[in-house]
């Protein structure tokens, strides 16, 4: 890993998030970025091809550094708080990334930190033996629990952040 290449990204993250502060995504240009950022657009464009390119390495890597951090062997319930603690702490951001690229980009998110703790419980479980089985079972169940985390981010009014925890666990250490 180039030291000077993460550096100049996460200068362009930084700046990308501080605009996203100001205005929608979408209104963001790459000249808007340089210019706050006080480089040039080659060197952007060393690193990224757009705004949307620089905003999916944003949530990939911000994925990438929960994960460094979270303990898979606390299992669901662990993670389920951890990325629930994260949406609410970043809500107008991710909102944001929804409403400038989509919901993929979240989804995603959620999904890959959910993923590793499901399919472990299902595992640990003993209740299936089949490995086809057990990768259905984490899928199906994390795809739900996002979907859930998801609705909760876009209305959080709509249930509390303890509803919906309590929920997901009930369901979940029933179901698993």
């Amino acid at each position: 890993m180039n030291i000077a290449s993460e550096r100049t990204k996460k200068v362009l993250a930084k700046v990308l998030i501080s605009l996203m502060e100001e205005r929608d995504f979408p209104k963001i240009t790459i000249a808007d970025v340089v210019n706050k950022a006080g480089i040039n657009r080659k060197t952007f464009y060393y690193h990224f091809h757009s705004t949307k390119e620089l905003l999916e390495w944003i949530v990939n890597n911000e994925s990438i550094e929960l994960a460094k951090k979270y303990d898979i062997r606390l299992g669901f319930d662990s993670a389920i708080d951890f990325v629930m603690n994260y949406i609410e702490k970043n809500q107008e951001f991710l909102r944001t990334v929804e409403k400038g690229v989509g919901d993929s980009l979240v989804h995603d998110f959620i999904y890959n930190n959910l993923y590793p703790a499901i399919f472990s419980q299902i595992t640990a479980s003993h209740k299936y033996s089949q490995e086809d089985n057990i990768q259905f079972l984490a899928e199906f169940y994390t795809e739900a629990a996002t979907g859930i985390l998801q609705k909760w981010l876009e209305k959080p009014t709509l249930r509390s952040r303890k509803e919906t925890t309590e929920c997901l666990k009930s369901v979940l250490t029933e179901k698993i």
